[in-house]
């Protein structure tokens, strides 16, 4: 294994404003898992954050009818009408909560290569809003194009330590 390297996301970057609209949207898709319960008389809870799918989870289906709705993957069957009343509610929900434009963490990493190789170590948290952090044992600042910024261990480790109290003070 390498040296450990640290980084911390550039701010004012099209990977930063990309994880701000992350980080806005992510909290409602509550209001999607609560809508579309409604519309189908279940309470979901567990549901995949992708806005042009819908795929929930099976195990929480408790009525018959919607376990002829969905597949046991969590997808709607295809060639019911039903299924597709429902597909049409679901993009109708994510319109009105404005998540057209949606992408998971994961996604936005990927496409601005802040990701790791099979043989390589990444970890990474989000602080003070916006703020996200890696420690790695690569050059993550040299396989992003400059979309991260090397800083010390000591001040990754202060801010994740920083972090921890402020999550723990909230609960």
């Amino acid at each position: 294994m390498s040296d450990v390297q640290c980084f911390r996301i550039v701010r004012g970057t099209e990977f930063h404003k990309a994880i701000q609209k992350y980080l806005e949207l992510a909290p409602r898709w509550a209001g999607v898992t609560h809508e579309l319960g409604n519309s189908i008389g279940e309470e979901i809870t567990r549901i995949a954050r992708m806005p042009q799918a819908l795929r929930i989870d099976y195990s929480e289906l408790k009525k018959e009818e919607n376990k002829k709705i969905f597949k046991k993957d969590g997808m709607l069957r295809k060639n019911l009408k039903v299924s597709k009343e429902i597909h049409e509610k679901y993009i109708e929900i994510i319109k009105s909560l404005g998540l057209e434009e949606y992408e998971e963490i994961s996604t936005i990493n990927f496409v601005h290569g802040a990701m790791r190789r099979k043989d390589q170590k990444l970890e990474s948290f989000i602080a003070n809003e916006d703020d996200v952090f890696y420690k790695g044992d690569f050059d993550l600042a040299e396989k992003t194009g400059g979309l991260v910024e090397p800083i010390t261990l000591i001040e990754y480790q202060e801010t994740y330590l920083a972090e921890l109290k402020k999550r723990e003070a909230n609960q």
